[in-house]
């Protein structure tokens, strides 16, 4: 088990990277964002179950467009399409991102990733119940801040949503 010195020493490196993409960010004044800390998120486990983290991560939630999560493993920024959107997103556009697309009600039904076949992924947002398509996109925890701030304005200019 950590001390509480190595817990602190943990968190200030997460602390310092999501500052460093929030210094980015504010360096462009197009929307107001804010760090808080967060728990109660979920990731995949090792057999790909999603499981709930009793820890919470820095988020810099950045108003109207996204979510930039900290977490130990990687960096996940998550936004999201309407249903129709979805659908006639031209998915070029992210090409060599990593990234999952799943419901916002429920979570744990994916419909697709970077390695499923697109026909496969419009297939499974169609039959979805969902009006709203959750994308959540991986990067290294070594990514500069410059990247995702380059991401991020991206994602500005091709209407996703938060």
């Amino acid at each position: 088990m950590m001390n509480k010195s190595e817990l602190n020493a943990f968190y200030r490196e997460l602390e310092h990277r999501a500052n460093m993409v929030l210094g980015q960010w504010v360096t462009l004044r197009s929307r107001p964002a804010e760090l808080r800390y967060y728990s109660g998120h979920y990731t995949k486990n090792s057999v790909g179950i999603y499981e709930a983290d009793a820890f919470p991560i820095p988020v810099l939630s950045i108003k109207g467009l996204c979510d930039v999560e900290f977490h130990i493993e990687h960096i996940q920024v998550t936004s999201k399409l309407k249903k129709m959107d979805a659908i006639d997103f031209d998915y070029q556009k992210i090409s060599g991102h990593s990234f999952e697309l799943y419901g916002l009600d429920d979570y744990e039904s994916t419909y697709g990733d970077a390695h499923t076949p697109l026909e496969v992924m419009m297939k499974n947002i169609e039959l979805s119940n969902e009006s709203i398509i959750v994308f959540a996109f991986t990067f290294e925890n070594n990514t500069a801040p410059a990247t995702l701030k380059h991401f991020i304005h991206q994602l500005e200019h091709l209407k996703f949503f938060y």
